[in-house]
């Protein structure tokens, strides 16, 4: 059994992620690790190229922002698809230890019949993967429970699968950031079926995200921006109501603008105009 970890960085130092870290000082298992780095910024790319060359691990990146789902797409292809090989996608914010893995072993050796393992997965107000969509919001859920596995969804971040699955699947590349796990696992139970996704419940990973936390204007207008784009085009794909997806636009937008105390945000949302 391998496990092949993708970590995306974007103006962030490798050497600061847990699992790296935990990697460098605590590995016992057979494990590759790729990152691949989206950092636009001078300093910190050729930081991450000295560290992964001195600890010999495989590196991706040329100064651009290629996005999360080319990024994803890149490194996959690198690796080999057979039944025993597992990719384990990671944030940079992942607070993920090499200790974790044993659930994984453990859950992959009990219940061997699955494409995918996934943690649950809580933020600062709660569960957010797994998660329900409703009226085209994923809504964090109180408590997880196995009636609820055909209902949800699920986020990258620790997401551990199979190899073999992207031989007939792979990540939309004309998503650039957002929706990009939610169109996935729609992807994966149109070709699989739902009863192939195992939910590891002894399991809880904490992260953070930009949408929980407090960020500056030029943050937030750059990653809303992004938002605006990609939930369009997943909107589109899945067909999934038009008018409730511009309700939940236009009502981030006027939130950002009053929290940043700028228009910006509301003409943002008019000037990429509707898909």
């Amino acid at each position: 059994m391998l496990f092949n970890f993708i970590l995306v960085l974007y103006n962030y130092e490798c050497k600061k992620n847990d699992l790296v870290k935990s990697l460098l000082t605590e590995y016992k298992y057979p494990a590759s690790l790729f990152v691949f780095d989206n950092s636009t910024e001078d300093e910190i790319i050729l930081k991450n190229q000295s560290f992964c060359k001195l600890n010999q691990i495989n590196y991706y990146g040329d100064g651009l922002n290629y996005g999360l789902s080319y990024a994803y797409n890149y490194v996959i292809k690198l690796i080999n698809k057979e039944i025993n090989n597992w990719v384990i996608i990671l944030d940079q914010d992942t607070h993920f230890n090499i200790s974790f893995l044993d659930y994984y072993i453990q859950s992959i050796a009990s219940n061997n019949n699955k494409m995918i393992y996934t943690p649950i997965i809580k933020d600062s107000i709660g569960i957010m993967s797994p998660s329900i969509e409703k009226k085209n919001t994923m809504k964090h859920i109180e408590d997880y429970k196995t009636e609820l596995l055909c209902k949800c969804s699920f986020i990258n971040s620790c997401m551990c699968i199979n190899s073999i699955v992207f031989l007939n699947l792979k990540y939309d590349e004309n998503l650039f950031l957002d929706c990009i796990d939610h169109d996935f696992i729609k992807s994966f139970k149109l070709n699989y079926s739902v009863d192939k996704i195992y939910v590891i419940e002894n399991l809880v990973i904490h992260q953070e995200f930009s949408g929980v936390t407090r960020n500056t204007v030029l943050s937030d207008l750059k990653r809303y921006g992004i938002f605006v784009k990609d939930y369009r085009i997943y909107t589109k794909k899945w067909k999934l109501s038009n008018f409730q997806a511009e309700i939940k636009l236009f009502y981030r937008a006027l939130k950002l603008s009053l929290i940043h105390h700028t228009p910006k945000f509301i003409l943002i949302y008019f000037k990429w105009g509707k898909r």
